[in-house]
C-alpha cells in the first residue's frame, strides 16, 4: 500500500513538473492586452466637471434640507429664509470661483 501512494505521489510531482515545464516558456508569447490611447486633457476636463457638479448636487440638497427645516420651525421662518438665501448665493458664487480656477489649471496644463 505504501509502495502505491509514494508512486502515485510520485507521478503527481512529475506530471506538475511536466505541465510547468511546458507552460512557462510558452507563457511570454501570450499577447499583452494593449494600452488604451486616452486624451489626458479631455478626461481631466470631464472629471473635473463630473466632481463639480456632483458637489453642486449635494450643495443643492443640503441647501433643500435646510429649507425644509426652516419651514418646519414657524418661530425663526424669517431668520432662516433670510440667511439660506444669503448662503445659496455664497455656495453659487463659490463653485463658479472654483470652476473657473480648475478651468484656467487645465488650460494652463494642457
Amino acid at each position: 500500500m505504501r509502495f502505491i501512494k509514494k508512486q502515485l505521489l510520485l507521478w503527481l510531482i512529475v506530471l506538475i513538473f511536466g505541465v510547468a515545464a511546458i507552460a512557462i516558456p510558452s507563457a511570454p508569447r501570450v499577447p499583452v492586452a494593449t494600452k488604451a490611447q486616452v486624451d489626458d486633457e479631455e478626461y481631466w476636463a470631464r472629471r473635473v466637471e463630473r466632481r463639480l457638479d456632483r458637489r453642486q448636487e449635494y450643495l443643492d440638497r443640503q441647501t433643500k434640507d435646510d429649507k425644509d427645516d426652516a419651514e418646519d420651525s414657524k418661530d425663526s421662518k424669517d431668520d432662516k429664509d433670510a440667511d439660506d438665501e444669503d448662503d445659496v448665493d455664497d455656495v453659487d458664487k463659490d463653485i463658479e470661483r472654483r470652476r473657473e480656477y480648475w478651468r484656467k489649471r487645465l488650460d494652463d496644463e494642457w
